[in-house]
């Protein structure tokens, strides 16, 4: 039951305040300018069992400049500042693999030390989750710092067992779209228990599934690649200097999936994936719809987020329920 959530994009916003923001109230600002008696006023005398944040990972990524005077990395101390004035029983801070090491492992240990040094007697533990683990069709890791005023339990979920979904289980019902296509309408079967969860709520409205439109020489290139090939397999007449181009591989998992769709070949087609597939790698249900422009290049890149960013930089939802789940288990527990 989510009271009250923040974002600084409006595409962003809006998108959830479509899919969840009936009982949430969403503030669209910078979080700098919020004030915890703003949030306190909002949410009322109602108890907050968790506050769950997670500060732009541009700044602490292995793909990025890793530049430890970016603005972006002093984010966290906003999640601090909340985390001190809501006093919540949990709080869940994700990033990326690259916080870790960063400065040498100075930048993670000062998380950690700020949030245990809290009056609310927080004990933190970090862990790197894969969500591959977690019932998600993607070896995504990434760090979850959690926080507790419970202390000696184990913060994160276990995972659930051996079975790993592939990119083929997940997706092959929408494979059924080519280059500049696009479909409201499921013409495939659910065939495998991911498929029919993901397809679970949606009815028979499908959302977000359309394909880019590829030139020739495009089409051309991906040709070459079999799965699990990258642009370093191309022949050398069909070289780019797109130093990322990777063709999934349907009998495993997706590699993490980013916010450049670009990035990926269909494991079947000669296309990048739709927006709905790539959320399927998420594992985001398809009754979710993503609202904003489909994509976007160039400077706006750094202003906007459209729907391919938005599924990027989420939080797996299967991967987000298991520790939901895991720390709800922890509160009845002590309760």
């Amino acid at each position: 039951n989510v009271l009250w959530a923040n974002e600084i994009n409006q595409d962003a916003a809006d998108t959830y305040i479509h899919n969840l923001g009936k009982k949430t109230q969403m503030v669209v600002k910078n979080i700098c300018d919020i004030s915890v008696e703003d949030i306190k006023k909002a949410v009322g005398n109602k108890k907050i069992h968790l506050v769950a944040g997670g500060p732009p990972c541009q700044g602490f990524s292995m793909a990025g400049k890793r530049d430890i005077n970016d603005p972006r990395n002093s984010l966290f101390r906003q999640l601090l500042r909340i985390v001190e004035g809501l006093e919540p029983d949990f709080f869940i801070m994700e990033n990326v693999k690259g916080i870790l090491t960063m400065d040498g492992g100075r930048v993670i240990s000062k998380i950690k030390d700020s949030f245990e040094k809290l009056d609310g007697g927080y004990e933190v533990q970090i862990k790197v989750l894969n969500a591959s683990n977690f019932g998600v069709p993607q070896t995504r890791e990434r760090v979850f710092i959690i926080g507790s005023k419970i202390k000696g339990q184990k913060l994160h979920p276990e995972p659930y067992g051996t079975k790993v979904v592939n990119v083929k289980e997940a997706i092959d019902d929408l494979s059924f779209l080519l280059s500049n296509q696009e479909s409201t309408q499921y013409k495939l079967p659910a065939l495998t228990e991911f498929q029919k969860l993901m397809r679970k709520e949606a009815n028979t409205v499908l959302h977000n599934h359309e394909t880019p439109k590829h030139s020739e020489k495009v089409v051309e290139r991906f040709s070459h690649l079999k799965p699990g090939q990258t642009s370093h397999d191309l022949p050398a007449n069909q070289k780019t200097k797109k130093m990322v181009l990777f063709r999934f591989d349907e009998k495993k998992p997706a590699r993490t999936v980013t916010t450049l769709p670009d990035d990926y070949i269909h494991y079947k087609h000669n296309r990048i994936p739709s927006v709905r597939e790539m959320a399927r790698l998420q594992s985001f249900p398809d009754d979710f719809a993503f609202l904003g422009s489909r994509t976007t290049g160039g400077n706006r890149r750094k202003h906007s987020v459209p729907q391919y960013s938005q599924v990027g930089n989420a939080v797996p939802p299967l991967l987000a329920e298991a520790v939901g789940r895991h720390l709800m288990k922890l509160l009845k527990k002590a309760n």
